[in-house]
């Protein structure tokens, strides 16, 4: 997993469900950098399930 704080928050959060941990530094800094990630991915989250119940409905 390589750490950017410029990628989206989305890529974030699927790094940490499905990437792999090949090396850590830090037991800690992981710890911090995956509340960070959460914490973002929550802040956007309830948009991103508008938007995607939008779309569906106009699919429908």
């Amino acid at each position: 997993m390589l750490f950017s704080y410029k990628w989206p928050h989305i890529l974030f959060n699927s790094r940490l469900y499905y990437g792999e941990v090949i090396y850590e530094a830090s037991l800690d800094f992981r710890a911090d950098y995956e509340e960070y990630v959460m914490e973002k991915y929550l802040n956007i989250k309830h948009i991103l399930d508008r938007f995607q119940e939008a779309t569906l409905e106009r699919i429908e």
